[in-house]
């Protein structure tokens, strides 16, 4: 059986002068120093270069936070209760969100 290439990893933060420089990486978004813990959600792309090339080394780097060059965060997660009641926003409808056969 082939092994499973899994490029994902996952950085656990909790330290309030991380999540400081965070927040000023993260476009200045307040929520992201308070938010009680960070899940950042990474790639690493020293695994997918030996399979995918130049491809996988740089398709999947979106943003730099002080990190190994081969781990590219893709998003942050802010997990914690916000100490606002904001108004529901509406959703947006699926089909704005996806498509189909692009390209065609």
């Amino acid at each position: 059986m082939p092994a499973i290439l899994r490029c994902s990893e996952f950085i656990i933060i909790r330290d309030s002068i991380i999540k400081k420089k965070m927040r000023q990486a993260s476009v200045n978004q307040k929520f992201i120093e308070d938010a009680s813990l960070l899940i950042v959600v990474c790639s690493n792309t020293s695994r997918s270069a030996g399979r995918y090339g130049q491809r996988g080394r740089d398709f999947y780097g979106i943003i730099d936070v002080e990190l190994p060059e081969y781990v590219k965060p893709l998003g942050v997660i802010a997990l914690g209760y916000p100490d606002e009641s904001p108004a529901k926003m509406e959703r947006m409808r699926m089909n704005s969100l996806c498509t189909m056969n692009a390209g065609n």
